[in-house]
């Protein structure tokens, strides 16, 4: 796989055909001391632009992270964002442009959506949709694939705690708890007689826009397509995606080199989980 390299003068002419002017960086703090973001800051100014820079942006970023890029955006009156980095730049980054009305459509989950809606009031109408597919064909064999977290009771544990646990596990999934969760994350339930709680029915009466995931949701045919992936280190997994995206934009290492180390890494990872939970 061969390296794919955007010039400094090439992104100083993908900004000018755009006609943006002063565009704001958005990166992680890492990244924000790599010589390549100084590099590319350089020859923007040089080219006559006014470029700024924002790396407030944390792993898995919250609402406070999107309303400072907001605010930096308007303050300084960019004109453009150029999102620099892994998946939480790039998800900090296109939602502060859109929250900025710099950009008309996002892909985003719904866990934001609450925040952006109530960012939206008075300023202008926020809607949603389907995710796009390549045909009406396409919505036969494949839906959303959906991520998660797992409760879990260990084995060899006391047989009271186990019990204990159970409790918990057949408290947290009941309906109620979970029409709790989904009006207040934005995440699913993992109960479809949530859904049925009046909580819930209310909440989705005054915030109809969350309707349209559900509905994305339960017309997906249960198939490989959608079932999603299992794998008990997702979330090492995707920070060690993500730390080699910024090896490469970092000159570390070629796509191949990098991706072949981060393969390396999971793979690592996924057989001491298996271990540990004596999984063959």
């Amino acid at each position: 796989m061969a390296p794919l390299r955007l010039s400094e003068e090439q992104l100083a002419d993908a900004l000018a055909a755009t006609g943006i002017s002063k565009p704001l960086f958005v990166t992680d703090p890492g990244l924000a001391k790599m010589p390549i973001v100084a590099a590319a800051l350089k020859v923007l100014t040089d080219a006559g632009m006014k470029p700024g820079l924002f790396h407030d942006v944390q792993p898995n970023p919250v609402a406070a992270n999107v309303e400072a890029g907001v605010a930096v955006l308007r303050k300084g009156k960019h004109d453009g964002v150029v999102a620099f980095g892994g998946g939480s730049a790039l998800d900090c980054g296109k939602v502060a442009a859109f929250m900025a009305g710099q950009t008309a459509m996002i892909i985003e989950s719904t866990a934001t959506l609450r925040g952006m809606m109530d960012t939206a009031v008075g300023k202008f109408e926020l809607g949603t949709a389907f995710l796009p597919r390549p045909n009406e064909e396409a919505f036969k064999k494949s839906g959303t694939i959906i991520g998660g977290a797992s409760v879990w009771i260990l084995n060899g544990r006391p047989a009271e705690e186990q019990k204990c646990a159970w409790e918990f596990i057949k408290f947290v999934s009941a309906p109620p708890q979970q029409a709790y969760w989904h009006t207040m994350s934005g995440y699913y339930p993992i109960r479809k007689a949530a859904y049925e709680e009046a909580l819930d029915k209310e909440w989705r009466a005054k915030y109809p826009a969350f309707q349209t995931a559900i509905d994305q949701l339960h017309i997906a045919p249960n198939n490989r397509f959608t079932q999603g992936g299992l794998i008990g280190v997702f979330p090492t997994a995707r920070q060690t995606i993500e730390g080699a995206i910024e090896e490469v934009l970092a000159g570390k290492g070629t796509p191949q080199e990098v991706l072949d180390k981060a393969a390396a890494s999971v793979t690592a990872a996924i057989e001491e989980y298996n271990i540990t939970m004596g999984i063959k």
